[in-house]
């Protein structure tokens, strides 16, 4: 269904193309049905009978066929916005982007609210959990192994921030950012699933959990929320959490 009414839209928009002689745009969308549908058939029969047979085909995750013909899309609608119904009428222009523009940054910031509406390059983080994961990054050998919240990324005042792209150290699988990858590689599993499942209480690990983390899986560090855990010594804290 999905693939009906992008194909339609197309359709649509190679006769517009026709009819304004625009030769160009019209080849383009012509070619873009042939090949999107094409594309489609043989994810659908590499997903259908390939992949029961071996998870290599899986890997390919052959339906992303359908991302560069969204991208086209888009340009194609926005343009055709433009062409029919904006045009030059700067008031137009305005009374749909001005709104568009403000309820993106509302709904922005609503979904991040402890990080920066724009991230210069150069500024120092707002956020502390970011604060702390360059922290560490700087001031930890590479060979560390950091265990944290395996749901760590829905904690309040995180915003989504991966782990791995900021420390730039291990770490033990994470809940929700490597399931995906687990999605991919299914060899990896019940390895990933053994490490989530050992810190399902982590809000209340005592000092002795953190030993059997360390006995069990080698490791050397670890990062909890505020006000953290008795017994532990701490190397670095901001105001939202403390690396041990």
């Amino acid at each position: 269904m999905e693939l009906g009414w992008k194909k339609y839209a197309l359709e649509v928009f190679a006769r517009v193309g026709r009819r304004e002689g625009m030769a160009l745009f019209e080849r383009i969308c012509n070619r873009l049905v042939i090949s999107t549908s094409l594309g489609v058939v043989l994810a659908v029969f590499a997903s259908e009978y390939l992949q029961p047979r071996t998870q290599t085909w899986a890997r390919f995750e052959p339906m992303r066929v359908l991302h560069f013909p969204y991208v086209v899309f888009l340009l194609f609608c926005g343009s055709m916005l433009g062409k029919y119904v904006l045009r030059d009428r700067a008031l137009r222009w305005a009374a749909l982007f001005v709104p568009l523009a403000f309820a993106m940054f509302c709904f922005q910031r609503l979904e991040f609210p402890s990080s920066y509406h724009v991230e210069w390059p150069g500024r120092s983080p707002r956020n502390a959990w970011v604060q702390a994961f360059e922290w560490l990054r700087e001031n930890t050998p590479g060979s560390a192994l950091f265990a944290l919240d395996p749901r760590y990324m829905h904690r309040p005042g995180q915003d989504y921030y991966g782990f791995r792209a900021y420390a730039e150290r291990s770490t033990l699988a994470a809940d929700e950012k490597d399931a995906s990858a687990v999605a991919v590689f299914p060899d990896l599993a019940w390895q990933w699933n053994l490490e989530v499942t050992d810190r399902e209480n982590w809000a209340q690990f005592t000092l002795a959990d953190f030993e059997r983390l360390k006995k069990k899986y080698g490791v050397t560090w670890v990062i909890v929320e505020r006000p953290g855990v008795a017994g532990l010594s701490c190397l670095y804290a901001n105001r939202a959490v403390m690396i041990t």
